[in-house]
Formats: structure tokens, sequence, C-alpha cells
């Protein structure tokens, strides 16, 4: 017998087959009354939209592929300390702030998850990480692992705990660390009506950028690319190092966005925004770093669609394994 469908199942379906959010409440529920994954997936792959949507594909549409193709582009991936500093308080300026006024919007960028809708809403928005889970599990397994191989799980930028939850039960020990002190309290909230024991949570900030240690395994998602790229490049850095042989780093980031270019000087010149920043992080930088950090790629899988349905973006999914000791 296949898996129950559920709510998470059909709003992921809709996304990966369709590339879309899903029309209706009505719709969600129609989906789910499926008897398992097989049928829905059928459902969708069967449908007349994407039926259509193949069938007015043209061959410049899918060659050469983009992700192949595409130029280098001008990004300054480094900063002195004191740059970084003032990055990240213009960060913490933001995250700070729509911590307060929406918190569970910030995470999902969903009309359903806004403050007004959230309530009616908060059970799905808390099933949307099972697909996370998935992730996790399935990328380590492609890499020869599984989470009880790791003593210890630290999520970077766990909001307000979508994710930590379902983290808690995968691993022994979980640190969330977070920049938003409004998401952290809703999060150790969240996790305490849970009866969760093996949770803690920390404050990120300019004087500790990964406020946790002795973990081997370090996880984020749909976070990294709200910093700017020198952040982005010192987070790693840190935390390639901090690893332990053996340990894992799994990771999402966007590493190609058609016309962006990033300037450190340009950056700081301008105002705190009123809108969410998206970065991307070249992926060669990113290799040659893991590199000087004793870091070994295990697996690397483009998963676009998680930054929106912009063909301009492309993400990457990384898992890379601790083996010597970094060159410092």
């Amino acid at each position: 017998m296949g898996s129950r469908v559920s709510r998470g199942d059909v709003e992921a379906a809709y996304r990966l087959i369709l590339g879309r959010q899903p029309e209706s409440e009505d719709a969600i529920r129609l989906h789910e009354a499926h008897p398992d994954l097989e049928s829905l997936r059928r459902a969708f792959l069967g449908s007349e939209e994407f039926q259509t949507s193949v069938m007015n594909l043209s061959i410049a549409d899918v060659v050469p592929l983009k992700s192949v193709t595409v130029p280098p582009l001008a990004i300054e991936v480094s900063a002195s300390s004191e740059t970084l500093a003032l990055m990240l308080n213009k960060t913490a300026a933001y995250w700070n702030r729509i911590g307060t006024e929406a918190p569970h919007w910030s995470v999902l960028t969903a009309e359903r998850f806004f403050p007004e809708n959230i309530v009616a809403n908060r059970e799905a928005f808390f099933e949307t990480s099972k697909l996370d889970e998935e992730l996790i599990v399935a990328s380590l397994a492609r890499a020869g692992f599984q989470p009880s191989d790791f003593r210890s799980c630290l999520e970077f930028g766990c909001g307000v705990g979508r994710l930590t939850f379902r983290l808690a039960s995968l691993f022994q020990s979980v640190s969330g660390v977070d920049i938003s002190l409004p998401h952290l309290q809703l999060a150790k909230e969240y996790c305490s009506r849970l009866g969760l024991r093996n949770v803690n949570f920390t404050q990120v900030s300019v004087e500790n950028l990964v406020p946790a240690t002795g973990f081997d395994f370090w996880f984020s998602r749909i976070v990294l690319q709200h910093n700017p790229p020198p952040v982005i490049m010192e987070i790693l850095r840190r935390v390639f190092r901090l690893l332990p042989i053996g340990g894992v780093a799994m990771f999402q980031v966007p590493v190609y966005c058609t016309g962006y270019q990033f300037s450190t000087k340009r950056y700081l010149e301008s105002p705190v925004g009123e809108l969410m920043e998206m970065h991307c992080m070249p992926q060669k930088a990113i290799l040659d770093e893991a590199d000087l950090c004793g870091m070994r790629l295990l697996d690397l899988r483009e998963d676009t669609w998680i930054v929106g349905p912009s063909s301009d973006w492309i993400s990457n999914n990384f898992v890379f394994l601790k083996t010597r000791a970094s060159a410092d």
C-alpha cells in the first residue's frame, strides 16, 4: 500500500510538476483524496495543463541547458571583517523587523502564511517541511550515510522551527540558529509545546556568526540566499573549518541569476530594503573554498524551483564531506 497523500505532497506536486502554487483550497483537498503518492503523480503528469506545457516546448526551450551555457558574473565574494559586520547589521535589521511583522510569511512567502491567515494555515505551514526531511534522508543515502551516523545537527537559519522539530526526530541533538530573535522565540515556543528535549536555540550575531560547536552535520536551506555573497562565503568558510573530519555539510544556495552582480561599495551605500534580498554565490567560489578546507563533494543537485518560478535563477543543493584538516 502507498503512502497517504498529505497537503505537503500536493503542494510539492504543484511546484515540481506544474511550476506554480495551487489555485484554491478546494483543489488541494481534491488531490489529498488520492489513495497514494503514485496516484497523485499520475494525475499531475497526465493533466491537460502539464501535457500542454510539454507539447508547447520548442527545441530552443530545452537545448542547450541554461546551466551549462551561462557566462560568468561580476560578484565580489570576500570582504574585511569590518565590512562583513556592516553587512550583517543590515541583514539583521531586516530579519528582526520582518520576524516581528510577518514571521511565517518571511519563511515561505505565500499569502496563506500572512499573519492574518496563519492561524487557519499553521498546520499546513509546518507540514511543508516534510519535503525538506525527505531531501535530507535521500541526499545522505546517496552519499552513503543516514542521520543516525551523526551526533549533532546544526540548522543554520532555523526561522520559526518549521523544520527543526523534524530534525529532532532524525538526529541525537539539534542546534537551531538564526539572526532574527523574533523568529527564534517562535521556534522555541513551538518546540517547547511539542515537548522536544534535544533541541536548543541560539541567535546569530556579528560577533558570533556560527554560534554553536560540536556539530558534525550542518544544514541550511532557503537561508544563505538572503545574505550578501561575502557573508555567504564567510559562513561557509567558518562551517567548513569547524566541522570535524567525517562531518557533513548540506546546504542550498543560488549559484547564478541572469544580470546579477554584487559590489560591496554599492551594497553598503544602499538603504536597508523593504523587500527581501536575494543573492547568489558562484559555484566555483564554493568549490574552491571547500577544497581549501578539506571538504570533498559527495552530491550536487539542481533545485532551482525553490527560489521561484523565474528561469533567471539557478540554485544548487550541495553535500560535502570533511576528509582532512583545512589548509591554513
